[in-house]
């Protein structure tokens, strides 16, 4: 959705397998190293996933890019910052909006595979090439071109066998919204349907094992106005979101199916020899087929729940000098994971000749397991409280603004198995930004960030983050405009500030010694202790300088 759309955004889609197709993606590259290499993204105010949004749901979005836009929201935006704002009712008439898309989607580049006879007959040249005896007798190339024996000779086409030519893909989106001036409301809701291009053997089994993504979101925004000066804002977000996938390979990745498709010769095995039975290749025949893998394997779910509440409060402070504004908010974000994994093996076999009657000999290379189960599960909790006074006022050619954000977060998870990892994590800053211009063509702003992470010692805990930043609109000057008339607006901005990472090396309270339990052993005496982690001494924030020059 931003690659390609908004300058200075590097993106990069590492695979097209639905639920694994989105966009991996960078503002002006990696400012900081570690664990917070990415962008943050804001949906109305809280951090979020941009891929669990509709776009329907969109009203505005903005990329903060250099260090003095950033600086207002910490060391979790020193690699850029994605504002997105979702849709709010507006008071008028009821309004509906209904879309359905129904989106075909085929591989336009794929490779075309060679025959059996081809590819041995190249296999032979190869070989001579190389002043090697033939791999292929005349008489197996005789096969492989007559198709006589598909049993011990096979011609199978693996791609045309395990992929579909193309897959259809659904998205549906309904809006209502309206209200009156004293409340207003927008409630939504989007579901989308994607299907892999792998092809399932529907006679194979009678559930489903093929690679899928459905996504259900429900977005729910109440604006009411409680005073003529005081906005109450009430938004419920839930994200439901389940996968397929077979019980062969990684929960979330499936790519060795796709890789065994590609990597098989035409000649290496049947499908399914004559009789029925699942073939095996490999040095010692224990390599599934890519059609065992799709068909024959179990399958898995995987299914998310999110869960987004935030309750906004703003409040104007008109009463005490004109332009004072104060918004608090509370938000609450929890994620609940459930897989299940139904997982069996089917007897495989490799056949090695024929018997004198030309029945097949073959070799039971793989015992059948029958069907297991086994889960998966894991939730997390989200906290976050934010204070923002906001001061904005125009004194005739002189535009003044001043804001403070005060924020703590806290995060728990159900992953935690010790006593350390079972702490809540948290982060705390107060950030301020000041801004001047004159006559709406000189611009000036400061910014400075004071953020508190965990990972530091006591006395080191803290880092200040200061940014700067300058603009001039040339195009305000009558003479710049009846020289270049043909340019409307230009601006030159320059920046330069601080930003900094605390997710240093992986661990949480890296500079802690811990002192654990033995377990026991050789010379060690019952009931002894040991040292756990090392504590690392000097550690302080990761701090990176950024200067931005730019012409808008």
């Amino acid at each position: 959705m931003l690659g390609g759309n908004v300058p200075g955004i590097i993106s990069v889609t590492r695979s097209g397998e639905p639920g694994n197709d989105f966009s991996e993606f960078w503002i002006r590259g990696i400012s900081t190293f570690g664990a917070n290499s990415s962008a943050l993204v804001l949906i109305d105010g809280v951090e979020g996933n941009i891929n669990d949004i509709d776009p329907a749901d969109i009203e505005s979005f903005s990329v903060l890019k250099d260090a003095s836009a950033t600086a207002i929201y910490g060391v979790k935006g020193a690699n850029g910052v994605v504002i997105i704002t979702t849709k709010s009712g507006k008071a008028g008439k009821l309004h509906i909006n209904f879309k359905t898309n129904l989106i075909m989607s085929e591989s336009a580049r794929m490779p075309n595979y060679c025959d059996a006879y081809t590819y041995a007959s190249l296999a032979n040249e190869a070989r001579a090439d190389r002043n090697e005896s033939a791999l292929y007798t005349p008489t197996e190339l005789e096969l492989f071109k007559t198709g006589l024996d598909p049993d011990l000779y096979p011609n199978v086409n693996w791609r045309d066998v395990i992929l579909k030519k193309h897959v259809w893909q659904n998205q549906h989106f309904l809006s209502v919204s309206g209200g009156g001036t004293n409340a207003r409301y927008y409630m939504s809701l989007s579901v989308l349907n994607k299907d892999a291009v792998f092809k399932q053997d529907k006679s194979a089994n009678k559930y489903d094992t093929n690679v899928s993504y459905h996504k259900y979101s429900f977005l729910t925004k109440i604006d009411a106005n409680l005073t003529k000066t005081t906005t109450l804002g009430l938004k419920l977000n839930q994200v439901i979101v389940g996968q397929n996938s077979p019980g062969y390979g990684d929960v979330s990745d499936n790519s060795a199916l796709w890789s065994a498709q590609a990597n098989l010769t035409p000649v290496t095995m049947p499908v399914k020899y004559s009789n029925g039975y699942l073939s095996a290749y490999g040095k010692n025949a224990d390599q599934m087929s890519p059609y065992v893998q799709l068909n024959y394997t179990g399958f898995k779910e995987m299914k998310r729940l999110n869960t987004d509440i935030s309750v906004t409060l703003n409040q104007n402070l008109g009463f005490i000098t004109k332009g004072l504004e104060l918004r608090g908010m509370f938000s609450f974000a929890g994620e609940s994971v459930h897989n299940t994994y139904r997982t069996k093996n089917p007897d495989l076999y490799k056949a090695i000749g024929r018997y004198v009657d030309g029945t097949l000999k073959f070799t039971h290379t793989i015992e059948k397991k029958d069907l297991t189960f086994s889960k998966y599960t894991y939730n997390s909790r989200h906290y976050q409280w934010e204070l923002t006074p906001n001061y904005v006022r125009t004194f005739g050619d002189h535009d003044i603004s001043a804001l403070m954000r005060m924020y703590i977060e806290s995060n728990t998870n159900s992953d935690a198995n010790d006593n350390i990892a079972a702490i809540p994590h948290r982060y705390e800053s107060a950030s301020g930004r000041v801004t001047y211009g004159f006559k709406r063509t000189y611009f000036a702003e400061f910014n400075i960030g004071y953020t508190g992470s965990e990972q530091f010692p006591k006395g080191h805990r803290f880092g200040w983050f200061p940014a700067i930043s300058g603009g001039w609109i040339p195009t305000q000057y009558k003479l710049v405009q009846k020289i270049l008339p043909w340019i409307n607006f230009m601006k030159i901005r320059a920046s330069y500030g601080l930003v900094g990472n605390d997710q240093i090396g992986g661990t949480r309270f890296p500079y802690l010694t811990t002192i654990v339990s033995a377990d026991g052993g050789y010379n060690s005496l019952y009931g002894s202790i040991k040292e756990g982690q090392v504590g690392t001494d000097g550690l302080v924030w990761e701090k990176a300088k950024k200067a931005d020059v730019g012409i808008d």
